[in-house]
């Protein structure tokens, strides 16, 4: 089995939502990517506002994105199902 990969992008939002964008690099800290509007101890938004984070990082493998674009004949480009890390 093989058990290596690599990172095919990385992405962040300040805004939200979906799209996350491509970014050169990113640092991720303790509680998710900086700068990222998920990242943080403490949820921000919406009804979860104030309690534990649970969702700092999001990662998607390439296999799974490549397969619904496939199904769904369209293109997703890195960050378009809000992935911060896309690995293949």
């Amino acid at each position: 089995m093989n058990r290596e990969g690599q990172v095919e992008a990385v992405c962040l939002s300040k805004e939200g939502g979906v799209p996350k964008y491509s970014q050169q690099r990113v640092t991720i800290g303790p509680f998710g990517v900086e700068g990222d509007y998920h990242a943080g101890e403490i949820t921000r938004h919406g009804r979860d506002a104030g309690m534990p984070n649970k969702r700092q990082v999001t990662v998607v493998a390439a296999e799974s994105i490549d397969a619904v674009a496939k199904a769904l004949d369209v293109s997703i480009p890195p960050g378009g199902l809000g992935e911060n890390i896309l690995v293949r």
